[in-house]
């Protein structure tokens, strides 16, 4: 049995071209429009990041960040492709029937699997990170180090794009010029169908479920060792990744439960697939959301990012505040570390 995600996706495709549409042109638009807008912030909130911490030492130099420089990477380029894609189909539904569509939306597709794929592993690297911080504050420096975490960024990159687009390639190569050249509405349509449901569907579970287990690892680490953590950065640090995670599985699950779900038929049962078609859509608009919503997590729990982002946009006053904190901090730690000797 195929994907519910490519039945689902095909099916409203099919239905939404036939004589006597359950869709109307408007209601189509307006979830494009809803997810061209995400896109749009995933770009611009992630491409923020990436400066971020690019330009600031004290946050390039950490092992945490080099995974947050590639997820933030990788959901900007996420933002980007999905982004592209939803205008061609805007501009399908609308009656360009450009020839080029059908291969463009296909490429589109594979390079906005490559980048999701990089944004969940990268996901679980760093919940293994905050795993090791928690677990062994002492040990943590010497067990994680910057150049081991840039060896498994780039191990991910490489891994990502190879299988993607190798999976890719055999499905485009067994499609008639007529498939080829077929707008595509959903990207797991760039999949043969056998690969879809045994490789990336269980290997998205997999992702999943070792950060719901590390997720209770890293809470229960917090819980029992507050007193003995790496300090107040360390706890913030945890803090930020634990709500990352939180965000990220509350917008993911519901769309791997989608699976288990029948997919009503459209010409049997059209109110239950009109239903059932609001939902696929919410499910999109809520994976989307992690790709962009980082960017205020990020700065909402942590002062050197909060600091960072000021200063890139001018915020002076902001950025001041930053700087004064930290530089409290610091001097009240040598206070109580003078008092103690």
């Amino acid at each position: 049995m195929e994907s519910n995600f490519t039945t689902a996706a095909s099916e409203m495709t099919t239905a939404a071209m036939r004589p006597l549409q359950l869709f109307s042109r408007g209601y189509t638009t307006v979830w494009l429009v809803i997810r061209m807008l995400e896109a749009l912030l995933a770009v611009v909130t992630n491409t923020c990041t990436v400066i971020t911490i690019l330009v600031s030492p004290s946050l390039r130099s950490t092992s945490l960040s080099t995974f947050l420089l590639s997820m933030g990477f990788s959901d900007c380029l996420y933002g980007i492709t999905f982004g592209a894609h939803n205008i061609i189909r805007l501009k399908a539904l609308s009656g360009d029937n450009n020839p080029n569509f059908g291969t463009l939306t296909r490429m589109l597709c594979v390079v906005t699997s490559i980048a999701t794929h990089c944004s969940l592993i990268c996901t679980t690297w760093i919940s293994i990170d905050r795993a090791i911080a928690t677990s062994f504050p002492f040990d943590y420096k010497k067990r994680v180090t910057v150049t081991r975490c840039r060896i498994f960024v780039c191990a991910t990159w490489i891994y990502s794009i190879i299988s993607t687009t190798a999976l890719g390639l055999v499905k485009y190569f067994d499609l008639s010029d007529a498939e080829k050249s077929k707008v595509l509405s959903n990207v797991a349509d760039i999949f043969p169908t056998t690969a879809y449901r045994y490789y990336v569907t269980l290997q998205i579970f997999v992702f999943l479920f070792s950060n719901v287990l590390l997720y209770w690892r890293i809470v229960v680490s917090v819980a029992i060792r507050k007193k003995k953590s790496g300090g107040k950065k360390n706890e913030k640090l945890t803090k930020m990744v634990i709500i990352v995670l939180t965000v990220m599985l509350i917008c993911w699950l519901p769309g791997n439960l989608l699976y288990f779900v029948k997919v009503p038929n459209p010409y049997l049962d059209p109110d239950g697939f009109k239903v059932f078609s609001v939902i696929y859509n919410v499910i999109v608009i809520m994976i989307s959301v992690p790709s962009f919503a980082n960017a205020f997590v990020y700065a909402g729990q942590h002062k050197d990012y909060r600091a960072a982002y000021a200063t890139l946009f001018g915020c002076k006053s902001m950025a001041s505040v930053g700087v004064i904190q930290a530089s409290h901090n610091t001097s009240s730690k040598t206070t109580n570390s003078t008092k103690a000797n």
